[in-house]
């Protein structure tokens, strides 16, 4: 954090993997077979109606596709802003909280 020695990063990825047993990774199988199926009839569709299925499907079919390559669940964690004790006060009775944005 600027002005600070306070070390916090704005952004983080986590990646979580392994926590399918043996039945979900048979069920995330199928899962994956049909999202193929999916693609291949997007391929035939017209440009504008293709378009609207990815960005109705993108973000599905991208999970389901890592989740069953055995990748699992990638998710950002993204700091805009921390507040350290809002509510606390100088001798004065003034509050004295830092926002850093």
């Amino acid at each position: 954090m600027p002005g600070s020695r306070m070390y916090e990063s704005f952004k983080q990825v986590v990646n979580v993997t392994g926590m399918m047993d043996p039945a979900q990774e048979v069920e995330m199988q199928q899962a994956a077979e049909k999202m193929a199926e999916l693609e291949q009839q997007m391929a035939s569709m017209p440009p504008a109606q293709r378009k609207m299925m990815e960005k109705m499907m993108g973000p599905q079919l991208e999970m389901t596709k890592n989740m069953s390559s055995g990748g699992g669940i990638q998710t950002e964690i993204i700091t805009n802003a921390i507040t350290v004790n809002p509510s606390l006060t100088d001798a004065n009775g003034r509050p004295c909280s830092t926002q850093v944005d």
